[in-house]
């Protein structure tokens, strides 16, 4: 264990410490809509800058469907890395608590920033390590189905801190198809 996790803070230390242009925490009401799938949700995202203008994407949503139950958006491969990782605890040994860990924090996506001006900032993405979960039926069964999308995002600084964003994307439901999701919120940046 000691070896995983020496290794893991070498592999971050490496990644994030020169190039790091900045860390963004926005918090977005976002809407989903599909022809099969619809939804609304409130989801905290964070941005790590990774270099001087790539940056890795995690999200976190919950909200309702158009049916009105529950929804939840997340990274697609979090749930199968807890479960690798208490595997390893059992009786997997280090090799699935190593596993476990890296897929738990495995990127949801990726994102490249291009400045218009001192103010103003675009930046296209892509998201392939997503997933959306939520009830259905009447006695409020789970589905989990992986997700993806792609689009871009625009964001204006208030000044050197707060930003205001909104973003468009193309975005596909394992089993529902493609559809359009965007999404408008404030963020903190540092």
């Amino acid at each position: 264990m000691k070896k995983i996790l020496l290794t893991l803070g070498i592999v971050f230390a490496f990644t994030f410490s020169k190039g790091q242009e900045e860390v963004r925490l926005t918090f977005s009401g976002v809407s989903i809509l599909n022809p099969t799938f619809t939804s609304y949700s409130l989801n905290p995202s964070i941005d790590i800058g990774v270099g001087e203008h790539l940056n890795i994407h995690y999200s976190l949503g919950f909200g309702v469907r158009g049916n009105n139950k529950f929804y939840m958006h997340m990274p697609g491969l979090a749930p199968v890395g807890m479960l690798a990782f208490l595997a390893g605890l059992g009786n997997g040994g280090e090799f699935w608590r190593f596993v476990g860990i890296v897929l738990f924090i495995l990127p949801e996506g990726i994102s490249y920033d291009i400045p218009l001006n001192d103010k103003w900032e675009m930046s296209p993405f892509i998201n392939i390590n997503s997933a959306e979960t939520y009830a259905y039926g009447v006695n409020n069964n789970f589905r989990y189905k992986f997700s993806a999308d792609g689009g871009i995002a625009t964001r204006y600084y208030f000044n050197d801190k707060i930003f205001g964003q909104f973003y468009t994307s193309a975005k596909i439901i394992e089993s529902k198809g493609w559809g359009a999701s965007a999404g408008l919120g404030i963020g903190l940046a540092w």
